[in-house]
C-alpha cells in the first residue's frame, strides 16, 4: 500500500503494525504510514479486500479509494471490542 504523502509503499502487515484505531460503524482502521507517520485509513469489510484511501467530511464520511488489493489468506472479524486481523501466522486486535 502506497502513502498518499510521501509516496512510500508499505506492506498490509507493516500498515496494520502501525494501525491507530478501528471506526466500528465504518469497518475502517486508522493507521500512521510507518515512513513519514501521515495519518490514513483502510477499508476491511471482511473477505480479502483491502481498500486503501483517504477520508471525505462531505456531506457524511466517506473513504475516497485510492488503491484497492485482494490479500490472499486475510481473515477480519469485527465485533463491539473492534477488529481483529489475521494473516500469515500473524494477528492483531484494533480497537475503537
Amino acid at each position: 500500500m502506497k502513502c498518499l504523502y510521501c509516496r512510500e509503499d508499505s506492506e498490509l502487515t507493516t500498515w496494520l503494525d502501525n494501525a491507530r484505531g478501528a471506526v466500528l460503524f465504518q469497518k475502517w482502521v486508522a493507521c500512521g504510514c510507518p515512513v513519514c507517520s501521515q495519518g490514513h485509513h483502510m477499508e476491511l469489510n471482511g473477505g480479502d479486500r483491502v481498500v486503501f484511501g483517504e477520508l471525505d467530511g462531505a456531506p457524511g464520511p466517506c473513504l475516497i479509494p485510492t488503491e484497492t488489493k485482494r490479500v490472499a489468506g486475510l481473515s477480519v472479524s469485527w465485533d463491539e471490542s473492534g477488529v481483529t486481523v489475521e494473516h500469515n501466522g500473524q494477528s492483531w486486535h484494533i480497537g475503537p
